[in-house]
């Protein structure tokens, strides 16, 4: 199964959600102004918009660990995913994800994607969009899906 990746700095209107617009354009400030960290990115969000968030940190070289995992994912999977690495999950997308998340990581440059889902909610579009954040020593990826 293959994702379809947009990155850079703009991401496609037409596919997003007004939660996604509303990240992106909420992390594009934070970002320019050197203000950018988790509790900025997150608060003064709604309660819809953080369940459908993910947050995401590197596991070694080619692998994340899922810290947190909203509700609407959650139920998105069937499951919640919270703990395991990303290529644990057994999801059919997990490698190409990881290799987004991976140049999300590397780049400091957020992105797009989407793939249809198969295995859950078949015929469904699944889309995420995924940003950077600096922690210190380490990057965490804040996904939105």
């Amino acid at each position: 199964m293959s994702l379809e990746v947009f990155s850079g700095t703009s991401i496609p209107r037409e596919l997003t959600t007004a939660a996604m617009e509303f990240l992106w354009a909420k992390w594009k400030t934070l970002h320019a102004t050197g203000d950018l960290t988790l509790q900025r990115l997150t608060e003064e969000s709604d309660t819809v918009t953080r369940d459908d968030l993910a947050f995401l940190i590197p596991a070694g070289t080619d692998d994340f660990v899922f810290m947190y995992v909203g509700k609407n994912i959650q139920t998105g999977f069937r499951r919640d995913p919270t703990g395991p690495r990303l290529v644990q999950s057994g999801h059919p997308v997990a490698k190409a994800a990881g290799e987004v998340f991976r140049q999300v990581s590397d780049t400091m440059t957020p992105a797009f994607f989407r793939f249809p889902g198969r295995r859950v909610h078949n015929g469904l579009m699944w889309q995420g969009l995924v940003l950077p954040l600096q922690l210190d020593s380490m990057v965490m990826l804040a996904c939105h899906l």
